[in-house]
């Protein structure tokens, strides 16, 4: 007979991150017309990446920048964590995207679309490369429905002499 060698190999595979796509419509918001509205979105809930594992990659929103605005229209934030830019609005900390309020334009109503450019970050944990962290900015579409508020009318009766 033939001799026979018996070995043990170790292979170490490296999970590498990388950011999915985001869902498109990120919200559709009812709001009335001059009335600043507070955004309630769950950002994560935007994120295709539903894994919990560490090792497979874990997705964060880490900012927001809202862009393409109609004219008029601004958003705000009572603590003071918004950076207006160029038009353009920076929440540094998205996990604030509670504390912002959109702000539409003056006597304005009807169907308006906003940009949320979202930086998320994916992180791996375990494996042996150094780097195991991928961050893309992906877009999604914030559609506000602005209602137009009630016109109170007031009268008075005029009697005719």
């Amino acid at each position: 007979m033939g001799d026979t060698t018996v070995s043990q190999e170790y292979l170490l595979f490296d999970i590498a991150p990388n950011v999915d796509d985001v869902e498109v419509d990120a919200a559709q918001i009812e709001m009335i017309e001059d009335v600043p509205t507070r955004l309630q979105i769950d950002l994560d809930s935007l994120l295709n990446d539903k894994s919990t594992a560490a090792n497979e990659g874990l997705e964060t929103v880490t900012s927001v920048t809202f862009t393409n605005l109609p004219i008029g229209a601004s958003f705000w934030d009572p603590l003071g964590r918004l950076t207006e830019v160029d038009g353009n609005f920076v929440l540094a900390d998205a996990s604030l995207i509670s504390q912002v309020f959109f702000i539409p334009p003056s006597n304005k109503h009807g169907e308006m679309m906003v940009d949320m450019e979202m930086t998320i970050e994916d992180r791996t944990t375990g494996g042996s490369t150094s780097v195991n962290t991928d961050v893309q900015t992906k877009v999604a579409t914030l559609t506000f429905n602005v209602i137009a508020d009630t016109c109170l009318l007031y009268t008075s009766d005029a009697a005719d002499d």
